[in-house]
Order: C-alpha cells, then structure tokens, then sequence
C-alpha cells in the first residue's frame, strides 16, 4: 500500500479535522467526492474500490466535514508514513 493513504484503510483516522460544507451530502455522493479527492491527490495507486472502502468507514463520524478536507488529512497523515 502506498504512504499517501492512511486513516480509514490503516485503522488511523485524523482527529484534527474542522467542519466543512458538505454535510448536506448524501452518503453516496460524500464517499464518491471523497474517493476521488484521494484518487487526484494520490495519483490512484489504490484501486477505486479501496478508496470507496476507505470513504465508507469514514463516513459515520466524517460526513459533516468537507470530503476534500478529509481526503487531504487522509492523504498527508498517510505521507507522513
């Protein structure tokens, strides 16, 4: 697995997150905003599977924040690696 992926895939989710505009989306459409975030920042070394995956364990206590400040959090904590 590559660095630029963390949180939702390792078990690690950023808890430094503050709320964005987004928490008028659905569900479906949260985890496809956020799965392709990942994919643009992360130059889709993950299949889009995984990425769903990641977007759907995140979304219970992450759906209120913006998706592409989860995304980025997701990917820098993963960077860090």
């Amino acid at each position: 697995m590559s660095s630029g992926m963390s949180g939702a895939i390792s078990g690690r989710r950023e808890q430094h997150l503050e709320p964005g505009g987004d928490g008028d989306l659905s569900q479906e459409r949260w985890v496809d905003r956020f799965a392709l975030r990942v994919a643009m920042l992360d130059d889709m070394p993950h299949s889009l599977d995984v990425l769903i995956r990641a977007a759907c364990v995140l979304w219970p206590v992450s759906s209120v924040v913006g998706t592409e400040v989860v995304a980025d959090a997701e990917y820098r904590a993963g960077r860090r690696r």
